[in-house]
């Protein structure tokens, strides 16, 4: 967080207008966001075309789920989040310990990688993986190349609540130097790529009530437009530094909130609730939060802590 680079009147501009849509989508019923989309179903419809089971989906598309480490790596009061999670009516610490038993928390980690990383030539006696850049998938006879995306996030589903980690997506994973080295053609990223869909997955999995979604939080923003449009966001309200919780909340109706729902951070949630409005039901965005992690407002102030950000859901009235 810089307080002193901001979003342009440009770039703010595209994303509150950005904003109107998608709370215009998420406010509707799925067949009027069907029309607004002009989706050519009959009758129209928002809803994704990853909607049910998608293990097999996953697999076909190159996507690998990952061992994922519990205990203090899902313990959110290590994060220093624990004011934050109980502010907001949630338990903050890990469901399991590292050795996968039970400690009676409810947050609950996975990740899922978007290469294999078990992948091993066989005459390699060092059973190094196979490098991404070098990894194949084929789909109906197309070969394409993995990408080395991973998505890392916590599910929460006693408490309804939704906490992405360490995200970096097809698009963004294929400009790095150990995988393809520049940006991504037409067609050859994975049709199953937005972490939307990846969420869905998982929320849906064995959850007993699919419904009780009502927090949405991303950990450690590095997004260079979220961080952008935060700040200008902030300068608003003319705040200069990030606080400690309840940090700066943004109601709807406002400019910043529509700025903020639909940054590259508040798009994968607000597209969530606009894509599975028949297992979800018609929900909103209520407020965004931002916070800095920790309990020093000092450190905070100096920006020497992480920023937060969460999305408080309800069902429209």
């Amino acid at each position: 967080f810089d307080p002193t680079v901001w979003a342009s009147n440009q770039l703010w501009s595209r994303y509150v207008g950005k904003g109107h849509q998608l709370l215009c989508l998420m406010l509707a019923s799925d067949e009027v966001a069907g029309f607004l989309l002009e989706d050519t179903r009959q009758p129209p419809s928002a809803a994704s075309r990853w909607s049910g089971d998608l293990t097999g989906a996953l697999r076909l598309w190159g996507w690998h789920h990952a061992d994922t480490p519990q205990g203090e790596d899902c313990n959110f009061e290590w994060e220093g989040l624990e004011d934050a999670f109980e502010g907001l009516g949630l338990d903050y610490g890990p469901m399991f310990d590292e050795r996968n038993k039970d400690i009676g928390g409810e947050n609950e980690c996975f990740s899922i990688e978007h290469w294999n990383r078990d992948l091993t030539f066989p005459e390699d006696v060092d059973l190094d993986p196979i490098p991404i850049i070098e990894q194949r998938y084929y789909v109906n006879g197309k070969e394409y190349r993995e990408t080395g995306a991973t998505y890392l996030f916590a599910l929460n589903m006693a408490g309804g609540a939704i906490i992405g980690k360490n995200i970096l997506s097809p698009r963004a994973a294929v400009q790095y130097s150990n995988s393809w080295g520049h940006q991504a053609r037409p067609g050859e990223l994975p049709e199953l790529q937005h972490l939307s869909d990846i969420y869905w997955n998982y929320w849906r999995d064995g959850n007993p009530n699919i419904r009780h979604l009502r927090i949405y939080c991303a950990t450690h923003i590095i997004n260079d437009h979220t961080l952008l449009l935060v700040t200008r966001a902030f300068r608003n309200r003319r705040k200069f530094a990030l606080e400690i919780w309840p940090g700066v909340k943004f109601e709807m109706g406002s400019d910043e909130y529509l700025a903020l729902i639909a940054s590259p951070i508040g798009a994968t949630i607000s597209h969530f609730l606009i894509s599975h409005k028949a297992d979800l039901g018609i929900k909103y965005i209520t407020s965004v939060i931002v916070i800095c992690g920790g309990h020093n407002q000092d450190t905070c102030a100096r920006g020497m802590e992480n920023m937060h950000i969460f999305f408080t859901i309800e069902d429209v009235p």
